[in-house]
């Protein structure tokens, strides 16, 4: 099972409304809370930003989809009274779907002269024949199925489709920096 993807695009970071009405588009509806499941203090503030700004560039993306309809009004209302300890525990015991974006600038130059023992595994996360995307990328989200269960791999899957679509990117298999 794949736990991480990463999507290059050569568009600037996309902001939360985006993200969210672009994923409804496509049948996914999100719900964004801080790395760890901790509620916002304003949770409508990630719409309007940048996401590479937001939390340092870390969200944790709860997704529902089509008939998952009483399960968002319950999660809804779980954030809504602040029952963190609540969500967290529906979130590890695979209630909800949910995985981790990241999202950071990205510059393949700059990348592969820092690490140039990674440059075989970055190209070779894509096809070939999408290489210039890859090297003119401007933005990488990395999604992580931190839960390792198949309701947040079908997020990861359908979010990085969902992201690449709309940022003209591509969908790579994420490669871990060396060390």
């Amino acid at each position: 099972m794949k736990n991480a993807l990463a999507v290059y695009s050569p568009k600037p970071a996309l902001n939360g409304r985006n993200l969210t009405d672009a994923a409804a588009a496509d049948g996914i509806y999100l719900r964004i809370l801080a790395l760890g499941g901790f509620l916002m203090a304003d949770p409508t503030n990630f719409l309007k930003k940048s996401l590479a700004t937001v939390s340092g560039g870390g969200l944790l993306v709860v997704g529902f989809f089509p008939g998952d309809d009483e399960a968002i009004v319950e999660f809804d209302r779980l954030v809504e009274a602040g029952d963190r300890l609540t969500i967290a525990k529906q979130l590890n015991a695979g209630t909800y779907a949910w995985c981790e974006l990241y999202t950071a600038r990205f510059d393949y130059d700059k990348t592969v002269n820092s690490r140039p023992q990674d440059q075989a595994k970055l190209e070779g996360s894509v096809p070939k024949a999408k290489l210039p995307t890859l090297k003119s990328a401007k933005t990488r989200y990395i999604i992580f199925n931190q839960a390792r269960r198949k309701n947040g791999q079908l997020l990861m899957t359908n979010l990085a489709d969902s992201l690449a679509n709309l940022t003209q990117g591509i969908v790579a298999e994420h490669q871990k920096p060396s060390r």
